[in-house]
C-alpha cells in the first residue's frame, strides 16, 4: 500500500508531480536516535522521455537567472520561499551527471569525490571554480542545490550503487545543502535498490486539461486552425487503443509542446 504525499518541501509544483513513498513504513520511519538534522533527498523517477533532465535544467535556468541577472523568468514552476528557507539568498544550482559523480566516487570515496565532481562540473562550465575548501564551506552552508541527472545511465551496477549509497547517506546525515537524483524507473537499474533514506517522486501522467493545453499553444505556434486542433486531441486521445495502450499523455515528450 502506498501513501500520496505532499512534495512542497522540494519546491516543485504539484501538479507536475505524484509524489508516493515507498511504503507506510518507510512513510512513517522516524530518523534514529542522533539523527534529528535527518532530512531525505528526493528521487525523481519516471518513464524515458518523462521530462525528469527537463525539469533539472528548468530549475538550474530558474535560479541561475535569479542569481546572474537579479529577477525571475516571467514563468517557471518553483516555490523560490521554500527553496530559500531561513537563508538570505537562494541555492547556487550545480546541474552533475550521475555518471560523472559515479567516477569520482570511484577514485575518491565520500564527500572527497563528490567535491571533486562538483568542482569538475563548474570548470566545465564556467572555466573557473571555486577552491575545494570553498566549496565545502558552501555544502556545509547549504549554498548549493545539486541537481544529479540519470542514474540509470551509469554504466555498472557497482557505480549505481556507489552514488545511492553515498547519497543516502549525505540524506541521512543531514548535508544542510539539498540533492535531487533523477532515474528511470527500477528495471533499467539491474539489481541496484534505491535506499528508503531517498523518498520517490514519480513523474505524473498529464491530466486531459495539460494535453489540451499544450495541443492549443502547439497550433496557435504553427497557425493551425481550429478544425486541426481538433483532428490533433481526437489522435491523441485514441493513441491508447490504436497502439496496444500506449498513451502519449504518459510521455511529454510525446504530446505536442
Amino acid at each position: 500500500m502506498t501513501e500520496r504525499a505532499s512534495i512542497s518541501y522540494c519546491c516543485f509544483a504539484g501538479h507536475f508531480f505524484n509524489a508516493q513513498s515507498r511504503s507506510s513504513r518507510a512513510a512513517n520511519r522516524r530518523p534514529p536516535a542522533g539523527h534529528e538534522r535527518f532530512r531525505p533527498d528526493p528521487v525523481v523517477e519516471g518513464e524515458p522521455g518523462a521530462g525528469k533532465t527537463a525539469l533539472l535544467q528548468h530549475v538550474a535556468y530558474v535560479l541561475g537567472s535569479v542569481h546572474t541577472q537579479g529577477v525571475e523568468p516571467p514563468r517557471h514552476a518553483l516555490d523560490l520561499a521554500a527553496l530559500r528557507g531561513p537563508r538570505p539568498l537562494l541555492p547556487v544550482p550545480v546541474l552533475l551527471q550521475a555518471s560523472k559523480l559515479s567516477e569520482c566516487l570511484g577514485a575518491s570515496d565520500g564527500l572527497g569525490g563528490f567535491l571533486v565532481a562538483l568542482e569538475s562540473e563548474i570548470e566545465a562550465a564556467l572555466g573557473v571554480c571555486p577552491g575545494r575548501d570553498e566549496l565545502r564551506e558552501g555544502l556545509l552552508a547549504g549554498r548549493y542545490l545539486v541537481l544529479v541527472d540519470s542514474l540509470d545511465e551509469v554504466p555498472d551496477e557497482q557505480g549505481r550503487r556507489r552514488v545511492v549509497a553515498f547519497l543516502a547517506g549525505i540524506a541521512h546525515r543531514g548535508l544542510p545543502s539539498r540533492v535531487v537524483l533523477t532515474t528511470r524507473p527500477s528495471a533499467y537499474l539491474g539489481r541496484v535498490s534505491l535506499s528508503e533514506a531517498l523518498p520517490v517522486l514519480y513523474v505524473a501522467q498529464l491530466d486531459p486539461e495539460t494535453v489540451a493545453e499544450l495541443a492549443r499553444r502547439w497550433c496557435a505556434a504553427h497557425g493551425c486552425d481550429e478544425h486541426y486542433e481538433h483532428g490533433l486531441l481526437v489522435a491523441l486521445g485514441e493513441t491508447a487503443s490504436k497502439h496496444g495502450g500506449a498513451n502519449l499523455s504518459e510521455n511529454p515528450h510525446g504530446a505536442p509542446c
